[in-house]
């Protein structure tokens, strides 16, 4: 909470108050006055408390109209009623004036952001700009002027200029290192290490803000000047303006008028606005121009002469009103006159007519909104009452001046409350000069007054407290309930303690020890290196020192002279970017310090202690809920519910407990005020930081004052207050009970202890010594405390040893019964359920989903609300009864209505309506009148009919389309054509049936076989039909329409007859009695009908029927019937021997019939085999290769199935098999079939042939194989080298051979050698050709002499070289030779095939001869061949196949 001091601003002073100006950055305040008598105005400067600054005085014979500080510089404008301008320095501590720029007076001045530029502006329309210089000097003559003729300047603001990127980033990054981000850390160490400016601060990079500027004038014109001083009307009006910039991620302008009207515009880049809202504001002045100020976006707060402030949130379209409150010292219908808003603090001040000062703080993180929840109003801060003409907030926080008439002007400055408590008392600030002591338990109060010390600092002790103010110091006791002063001395000192009769204060770099007269009895010298004490804290005996450069000093206060507990300890060096340290504490035993800092100059969101035993540095981080113990980062759910309670948050408060060294509170915010609790750790050096409790912090507690065992104490916001959980008393202290201490309220310190070594040991998981802490205690309230906090650690077995010592028999058998449960939440929240914690049963129930506990749980609540939300969303399956259940209670408070329609809802309506107005007939039957619940209507009619009231019976049936009910009372009243006519027209068979039976009984046989009929009752119609003669016709059609039972009982009929058989025989058929139909068929001889139903005979029908219908198919030569019935029969052998002697056709259909399956028992697997073989044989003779196949490989035998396949010639198939069947005969026959396909244009063929032979080991079929591929080569692509490794191939495969006859294996041997060699011999002559063409050419011709040459090498190929040879070298007549011998010796005499035409013809021509007849008649064929092969185009894709294949072979080791 906070308090704001008054301060008189130089009562001594002469003249009216004209302005005022606080500076942007330094707690200064300019105040000009004018004194009327004396025609003399000034202007001095004043400090943050009033107090005049010497050495600033700046005088005119006129008033100053504006004053204007500098944004960085202590530099101060003023601008006087006769035109000057005059500046004050503070550095060079020197006043001047500017060249005369205004003849009329100076109504504006205003700096830009960087200050840079300053511009002036009057009265009669003059402005001017003036530059200023790095140390805030303006140039005595202006940068540029204007002039607008009759116009007078009111405001100006300068054009803002988006944040740069760059400043984006490192804000961004900054947040980031602030909320322990180590890299981020890293980073803005090296960008603070580069000394740049921090962004957002007020020293800015150069050119940061344009020049450019808007400037409204008194009759409502709004000009953009830009930087060279050129202006132009953007906007026009009738009446004053002034502007507000809203920067973001586009420029706007907001104009409000004195009238009241808002005007929004989209700054364009030229200065040109573009409208986008004009709306007239509520609200209207009469004597005062409307109070306008903007909170920062697009929210404006406006007061126009009236009682409240008119908040308006554009972007939100929103608007609300704050009200100021009679409780906190408010007149209601005060008006307000004046308006200022601090960013800084989000405080809004307002002035009243009254002299009144109102404040609004606003608790959320922005102030768009459309509700007034998120201000919180001050109490009243009085003036003086007089008028409060201005409002200014200054650049510290809390800095407020107010200007009144009467009163003069007053700097209010803000200033937290002060508090602090010790071992049972507590003394609040409430007041500047005022303290409230409060005492425990008894709750006694005691006002104490400091006359004129302003409070700025309070610390209690057991026996006494301190206040001071920075100048001095005053001593107060407390004996036997009495608070008096013990002493006042002056000391300078900022931070205080009192520790019995010793009082400590600071100096810089020392720890003062007095007396409580003031006396320095010793004093602590620090080290240079240590800085000075900026916090001071006493607990027991112990103190510790927290300084300025984050050293941690202990001393012991139990002996005679102060003593160090340990060495100082250097935060600094343990916290990375350490900026400040804020607060310490030390435990009762001196040996724990806990402190809170600053880091980057935000505040940390770690908590440190500083075991001063070990040595050793804890932390616990709230903004992750974890610690750097393994105890604060254990997993368990308990502790992740309280880790997730404090996550997010910043830690504010911390003390230690006074008698336990093992307990710390801390509390925390998520932000200012907002979301506030307590949190209680368990520390030490085993458990490190261990959370043992969260408490949230109750909306009317302002600060958490300290702990004292079981207690938690606050500060309250106001007096009178019984908090909840808390005691209540008259002063702003409060305790509350620690949640683990309920029932402990006034327990001794054993008990106490005891508790907070369960709570220790539980924590450390140690169950045994946490029974032992809690075995000597006898209070139940206190068991009962332990069993909730079992409740919250999940520990059942500790709960159960709670409820036996509390007694509780039905809790600790439901919590035996509740050890089913498949879930954990599941058993506790039953726990929780009978020990009254329910909001935590419905938590731990809605977490583990288990909506039916849930259900039940607000059904025992009496909750039906949120029971039906329940069953609706999770426990649809007990929705109704939910409904149910709510109806009956609603019944047992006598709602009535309510409960029909919840009874309605669970759709028993039917039976509990009617019974619950059963006594009521008149609401019955007007409830039954209204309904549309068909049976509702038929129990009301129901109800008529049992009261004999027979006619609105039947109205009511009726409408409940009740046709049995109607038939049956008509039949009762005997008109039968009624009951006729209603059974007809509704066809409803229940109702056709009793009519039926009423026609039985009456006789009327017809007509209740057409009833029967009617209600497919055919089993009744049929039983009359047969007894009553003359109806067998419609016996047929009624047995068709029936069951099987009732065609059955119709055959039976029939077939007593010789002439109704046919019939009988349809209907066993029909009925599914086959047996039956075809052994009347037989009997009967009616040889048509048993063909029919033979094709429904299947393996479940008779084998005795089946093999006579199976002879009878014989005999009528029906084979294939025959064939069908006896292998539906099983007579496999006999079907085989028929198909095989009468040639019938099998199907695929009836060769799986005739397979029998691996699983039938009854067949051996030789006779399967048989039969499957044959079957494959049959199939093979009837051309049905693929299913010959198919059998021959369900009976095993692999050969004759692929036989079978080779004769399908399905390619594809074969290669298929064959890569299956993995057996050698079928992979050589697959290899053979393949030979005979053509391979040389498919290399997939070649590769398989390959493959196969290799697998089925035919390595002397191989072989033939190769020595084809190699004839191949030679004859279709004159490819002797593939032809040569071809042949090589064949050998090696041959050598492996293994062969019946080794005499034939060594001719093929020898055959292939000498093919081997004829083709090297010619290849090497090729390749001699070049070095030595005539030993090439003598070698051929000896080749030539070679018997049977041509199987090896072809003699064209010979003749062809030896040809060309002869002609190439001149000789035509050994070439002419060669040819005639070539034409003699070729065998298909196709000699153009190796010798060109056009080298014969030269031959020919050279020697003056002709070309022989047959070679022209070879050349004409060739001719005409080669235009046949042009017209069908060429197949690229088949030549060079076998080469490709042979080269694939070659790669894969062969050749």
């Amino acid at each position: 909470m906070a308090i704001y001091f008054d301060h008189k601003v130089d009562e001594s002073a002469v003249g009216k108050v004209t302005t005022v100006q606080w500076h942007s950055a330094f707690p200064l305040l300019a105040v000009a006055r004018y004194d009327d008598i004396g025609s003399a105005g000034c202007v001095h400067l004043h400090l943050e408390e009033g107090d005049r600054l010497p050495g600033c005085n700046l005088t005119n014979d006129c008033s100053a109209n504006a004053l204007a500080w500098h944004p960085c510089r202590k530099v101060l404008t003023a601008g006087w009623a006769n035109g000057d301008i005059t500046l004050w320095n503070e550095s060079d501590q020197e006043t001047y004036q500017l060249t005369k720029t205004h003849s009329a007076p100076v109504t504006m001045l205003l700096y830009n952001h960087q200050g840079n530029l300053m511009v002036s502006g009057d009265s009669i329309g003059t402005m001017a700009a003036w530059k200023t210089d790095t140390r805030g000097r303006s140039h005595h003559s202006p940068v540029y002027t204007l002039e607008l003729e009759g116009q007078s300047y009111l405001t100006c603001v300068f054009r803002p200029v988006p944040e740069s990127d760059s400043d984006t980033k490192i804000s961004e990054l900054a947040a980031k290192a602030v909320s322990g981000d180590p890299e981020a850390l890293d980073k803005f160490d090296i960008y603070r290490n580069r000394k740049v400016g921090i962004p957002g601060s007020r020293t800015r990079p150069p050119n940061a803000e344009g020049l450019a500027l808007f400037v409204g004038t008194g009759d409502g014109t709004v000009f953009h000047v830009d930087d060279k001083g050129k202006a132009e009307p953007v906007r026009n009006a009738e009446d004053p303006v002034r502007t507000f910039p809203l920067s973001g991620a586009r420029e706007e302008l907001l104009v409000v008028t004195n009238t009241m009207v808002l005007s929004r515009f989209l700054v364009q880049p030229t200065g040109g606005l573009d409208q986008l809202l004009k709306v007239k504001l509520g609200g209207k002045s009469r004597d005062r121009l409307p109070a306008v100020v903007g909170l920062g976006g697009a929210v404006l707060a406006t007061a126009a002469e009236e009682p409240m402030v008119r908040i308006w949130d554009l972007d939100a379209d929103e608007n609300y009103i704050l009200t100021m409150d009679e409780k906190l010292g408010y007149n209601a219908k005060d008006i307000i006159v004046a308006m200022d808003y601090s960013l800084a603090t989000n405080s809004l001040a307002a002035g009243t007519s009254s002299g009144t000062l109102v404040i609004w703080k606003n608790s959320a993180q922005s102030v768009s909104g459309d509700s007034s929840s998120q201000w919180k109003q001050l109490p009243a801060i009085s003036t003086g009452g007089t008028t409060v003409d201005a409002l200014h907030w200054g650049s510290n926080r809390g800095l407020l001046v107010a200007v009144a008439p009467a009163e003069g002007t007053i700097v209010y400055s803000e200033q937290l409350m002060r508090c602090s408590f010790c071992q049972g008392m507590s003394a609040v600030q409430t007041g500047p000069t005022d303290i409230m002591v409060c005492l425990f338990p008894s709750g006694n109060t005691v006002n104490v007054s400091t006359n004129d010390l302003q409070i700025k600092g309070v610390f209690c002790s057991k026996d006494g407290f301190v206040v001071w103010n920075g100048k001095q110091l005053m001593v107060f006791s407390l004996e036997a309930g009495v608070v008096s002063e013990q002493s006042c001395f002056a000391t300078s000192t900022e931070v205080a303690a009192l520790y019995e009769q010793t009082v400590f204060t600071t100096e810089p770099g020392k720890i003062q020890v007095r007396n409580v007269q003031g006396t320095v009895k010793n004093q602590v010298v620090l080290g240079e290196q240590e800085g000075d004490v900026v916090s001071l804290q006493v607990n027991c005996s112990s103190l510790v020192a927290g300084t300025d450069k984050g050293f941690l000093v202990c001393y012991d206060l139990g002996r005679r002279e102060l003593r160090k507990l340990a060495a100082s300890e250097n935060l600094a060096q343990r916290v990375n970017n350490f900026s400040k340290l804020e607060s310490v504490a030390i435990d009762c035993s001196g040996s724990k310090v806990s402190a809170l800092v600053q880091r980057l100059g935000r505040p940390d969101p770690r908590l440190y202690v500083w075991d001063i035993e070990t040595d050793t540095m804890q932390y616990f981080d709230f903004s992750t809920g974890t610690g750097s113990s393994e105890a604060s980062s254990r997993e368990d759910e308990h502790y992740d519910s309280l880790r997730s309670a404090v996550s997010g948050r910043v830690p504010t408060a911390h003390h230690w407990d006074p008698r336990d060294e093992r307990l710390l509170v801390v509390e925390v915010e998520l932000a200012a005020n907002v979301s506030a609790s307590v949190v209680s750790f368990l520390v030490s050096a085993e458990a490190g930081m261990s959370i043992s409790d969260v408490v949230p912090k109750e909306e009317v507690y302002v600060d958490l004052l300290g702990v004292q065992l079981p207690f938690l104490y606050f500060v309250c916001r106001a007096a009178d207050v019984s908090p909840p959980g808390g005691v209540a008393n008259k002063s702003q202290t409060v305790r509350r009970i620690l949640g683990d201490f309920v029932g402990l309220d006034d327990g001794d310190d054993v008990q106490v202890r005891a508790v907070t070594d369960f709570s220790y040991y539980v924590a450390l998981g140690n169950m045994d010594e946490a029974f032992k802490a809690i075995k000597l205690i006898k209070n139940e309230s206190v068991w009962e405390n332990m069993a909730r906090m079992c409740v919250k650690s999940r520990r059942l077995d500790v709960a159960k040893v709670c409820l036996g010592n509390m007694g509780n028999a039905r809790a600790a058998r439901a919590l035996r019964e509740a050890e089913q449960e498949p879930e954990v939440e599941a058993r506790v929240a039953i726990l929780a359920i009978h020990l009254g914690m329910l909001e935590e049963a419905e938590d731990m129930l809605r977490r583990c989903r288990r909506f039916d506990l849930l259900n039940r749980l607000f059904q025992a609540t009496g909750n039906w609300k949120e029971a039906i939300e329940t069953a609706e969303t999770g426990d649809r399956i007990h929705l109704k009864a939910t409904y149910y259940n709510y109806a009956k209670d609603l019944e047992a408070v006598g709602n009535y209505q309510a409960a029909i329609r919840n009874y309605e809802k669970s759709n028993t309506h039917k039976f509990e309506v009617p019974r619950l107005l059963h006594d009521t007939p008149e609401e019955l039957e007007k409830y039954a009148v209204q309904s549309n619940d068909k049976d509702v209507q038929r129990w009301w009619a129901k109800f008529l009919e049992s009261s004999q009231d027979l006619e609105e019976a039947l109205r009511y049936y009726q409408i409940a389309e009740d046709w049995l009910a109607m038939v049956r009372v008509y039949c009762y009243l005997g008109d039968m054509s009624k009951a006729a006519k209603i059974a007809t027209d509704s066809k409803d068979r229940a109702a056709c049936y009793h009519l039926a039976r009423q026609h039985t009984n009456n006789g009327n046989t017809k007509e209740a076989v057409n009833f029967y009929s009617m209600a497919r009752s055919y089993g009744n119609a049929i039983r009359l039909c047969t007894e009553t003669v003359g109806m067998e016709d419609q016996l047929l059609n009624l047995a068709i329409l029936g069951t099987k039972e009732d065609m059955e009982q119709a055959a039976k009929f029939y077939e007593q007859k010789q002439s109704t058989m046919d019939k009988a025989i349809m209907l066993y058929h029909k009925a599914g009695n086959i047996s039956k139909a075809m052994e009347l068929s037989f009997q009967a001889e009616r040889f048509g009908a048993l063909e029919l139903i033979a094709d429904d005979l299947d393996v479940n029908a008779n084998p005795e029927l089946l093999n006579r219908c199976a002879q009878f198919f014989l005999e009528n030569k029906q084979y294939d019937r025959a064939v069908d019935l006896l292998v539906t029969a099983k007579r496999y052998k006999e079907a085989i021997e028929l198909l095989v002697n009468h040639n019938i056709t099998i199907t695929e259909e009836l060769a799986e019939k005739m397979t029998i399956p691996k699983e039938d028992d009854t067949v051996s697997k030789e006779m399967r085999k048989e039969l499957l073989e044959k079957v494959g044989e049959s199939c093979l003779r009837q051309g049905a290769y693929l299913l010959a196949s198919k059998k021959f490989t369900q009976a095993g035998n692999r050969l004759n199935a692929m036989k079978a396949l080779l004769r399908s010639g399905d390619t594809e198939k074969v290669i298929f098999f064959a890569n299956v069947s993995r057996q050698r005969e079928v992979y050589i026959l697959a290899a053979n079939y393949l030979q005979t396909q053509d391979w040389r244009a498919d290399p997939e063929i070649m590769k398989n042939i390959i493959t196969y032979y290799k697998k089925g080991k035919a390595l002397d079929s191989l072989a033939g194989y190769y020595e084809a591929c190699a004839q191949v080569e030679v004859d279709d692509f004159q490819n002797y080298d593939k032809a040569l490794g071809a042949l090589r191939e064949a050998h090696k495969c041959l050598g492996e051979a293994k062969m019946a006859s080794e005499s034939e294996k060594e001719r093929r041997v020898e055959a292939i050698l000498a093919k081997t060699e004829l083709v090297s011999r010619f290849l090497r002559v090729r390749e001699v050709y070049s070095a030595s063409p005539d030993s090439a050419i003598a070698s051929l011709q000896e080749m030539l002499d070679v018997p049977d040459v041509n199987s090896s090498v072809r003699v064209g190929d010979m003749y062809g070289m030896m040809v060309e040879h002869f002609h190439t070298t001149g000789n035509d007549k050994q070439a002419y030779q060669t040819v005639e011998e070539a034409i003699r010796r070729i065998p298909t005499n196709n000699v153009l095939l190796y010798i060109d035409i056009n080298t014969i013809g030269s031959i020919y021509g050279n020697l003056g001869l002709t070309i022989p007849t047959i070679v022209r008649a070879q050349s004409s064929a060739h001719t005409m061949a080669v235009e046949v092969v042009d017209q069908e185009g060429d197949d690229d894709g088949e030549e060079g196949f076998v080469e490709e294949a042979v080269d694939d072979e070659v790669d894969d080791g062969g050749f």
